[in-house]
């Protein structure tokens, strides 16, 4: 028999007991991200969705799928991805309504370092609901890469997300204390609703 990798999670004790650090995890990108949002933080307001919405997708995924599968290609941080299997796992057709969302956050990639945002420019939105999303910006006659979130649509993401993930929000109430809880819940009532359950 051969030793274990070192930071290998084998086994279903320990597969559990990291599905359920990886929504701490979500839970503080999801905090972190909120709090971007209010203070006006771009592009760092997406990445941070972004991050959150890969915990909670890997953390539904990690049942069936090794954290060092999910950790590379061709999972790795691609949210469309992670996202279609995901889907696959859950068989809800009700979730295709986040695939433009998901599509959008995904794009937040592209942009994790400042680099690319450089060579190709960029307009930013962040907005309440996405029918509020503007045209692109232009620079002279070619229309910039432009990165979306829309706050609603990202919030009732990350309910869904809880939800199918099993996730009993009251449970991690310790995540919701100080300023953490303060920008989870500012102008979030169906969080708020979820915890009072």
């Amino acid at each position: 028999m051969s030793p274990k990798k070192a930071g290998s999670i084998d086994g279903p004790h320990l597969r559990e007991a990291a599905r359920w650090e990886y929504v701490g995890y979500a839970l503080q990108y999801y905090a972190a991200a909120r709090f971007a949002y209010f203070a006006g933080s771009s592009p760092v307001t997406g990445s941070l969705f972004h991050h959150a919405v890969e915990f909670l997708l890997k953390q539904r995924l990690i049942v069936r799928l090794t954290p060092e599968v999910l950790s590379r290609k061709p999972y790795g941080h691609d949210l469309e991805r992670l996202w279609k299997e995901f889907k696959a796992g859950v068989a809800d057709a009700a979730l295709d309504r986040f695939d433009t969302a998901i599509a959008e956050l995904h794009r937040f990639e592209d942009i994790r370092y400042p680099e690319n945002l450089y060579r190709r420019g960029a307009t930013f939105q962040f907005i309440l609901k996405r029918e509020h999303v503007g045209p692109p910006g232009m620079l002279g006659t070619r229309p910039l890469p432009s990165y979306n979130v829309a706050l609603e649509e990202a919030d009732d993401l990350m309910l869904v997300l809880f939800d199918k993930c099993s996730v009993n929000l009251p449970a991690f109430a310790w995540h919701f204390r100080g300023c953490a809880g303060e920008y989870l819940l500012k102008e979030n009532p169906g969080l708020e609703a979820a915890m009072k359950k």
